[in-house]
């Protein structure tokens, strides 16, 4: 990269001054339907900023916050909610995630 990666970092179109990223795959042939439920799911999630965007059988989910508690809080809960709606099974985290 050219330049400050501080400055390139800090711009909006990049990570806008986030300190931890995490991005959610859900593929799916319906994964488009799910785009405005999990919108509507990340909208009371704190301390993150969340972006959804769904293609071709592809639903994209970006997370950007200042802490990597905060985008872990909010990938599980975004990830729990995919798992109900998708699959009908309870809204929790696989047990991996209890360590």
């Amino acid at each position: 990269m050219d330049g400050d990666l501080a400055e390139t970092l800090a711009h909006p179109a990049g990570f806008g001054g986030a300190g931890a990223c995490a991005t959610l795959l859900f593929a799916a042939p319906d994964a488009g339907s799910r785009l405005d439920a999990l919108r509507a799911a990340a909208e009371g999630l704190e301390g993150v900023r969340v972006g959804a965007t769904a293609f071709d059988g592809l639903l994209v989910v970006r997370i950007l916050g200042g802490e990597a508690r905060s985008v872990r809080n909010a990938y599980a809960a975004l990830w729990s909610h995919l798992r109900a709606a998708a699959a009908g099974l309870p809204t929790r985290l696989p047990r991996l995630w209890e360590v």
